[in-house]
Parts: C-alpha cells; structure tokens; sequence
C-alpha cells in the first residue's frame, strides 16, 4: 500500500532516526575514541573515522536526497561536532535535526 502513494507522490518528506535504526553506536570508552579521532604522534588531531555502518547510512541518505521529490531529514542526539558534522559534509541536502 505504501510503495505506489511513494512513487507517485509530486514531494515526500522523509524522517530517518540515525543511531539505533540506521547504524548502532560502540560505546565502549575504545570505540567512542576511535570515532572520535585522537591525536597523532606529533601532536597534531587526527581525522574523524566514520565506522563501517556510518558510511553506508551515509550512502542511503545520499541516494533518498538525489531524487528531488525527497526532502530528507536526519533525526539525531548526537552532538553537532563530530559524526553529524561529518554527514553534512557528504550529504548537503539532507537537514540534520
């Protein structure tokens, strides 16, 4: 029932929960650290590492945004800085709340 009213609707607007649903956080003290990035041996801050599971939501986000009758949201705890910021880099048309 759903799949004809999504195909043949003129605009959508899609609400998609990130952590639990589309990728499940390691919170272990080692996991949010590796997620987190650190400090390399000269001092200077390593880059954010985005989990395996990260980047494929990240793939589903940017496929659901390139049709332009989609308007994608992100539904989201987590902080701004870090892995939030890191999706809107890759995915711009998708609004992050």
């Amino acid at each position: 029932m759903l799949v004809p009213k999504y195909k043949y609707s003129q605009r959508r607007i899609v609400l998609v929960d990130f952590e639990g649903t589309l990728w499940r956080r390691d919170l272990t003290q080692r996991g949010v650290l590796d997620m987190l990035g650190g400090v390399d041996a000269g001092g200077e801050q390593t880059e954010l590492k985005l989990p395996e599971k990260v980047e494929e939501a990240i793939g589903v986000l940017g496929k659901l945004a390139e049709d332009r009758r989609n308007e994608v949201w992100l539904l989201s705890g987590l902080r701004a800085k870090g892995v939030l910021e890191a999706v809107a880099e890759r995915v711009p048309k998708v609004g992050i709340v």
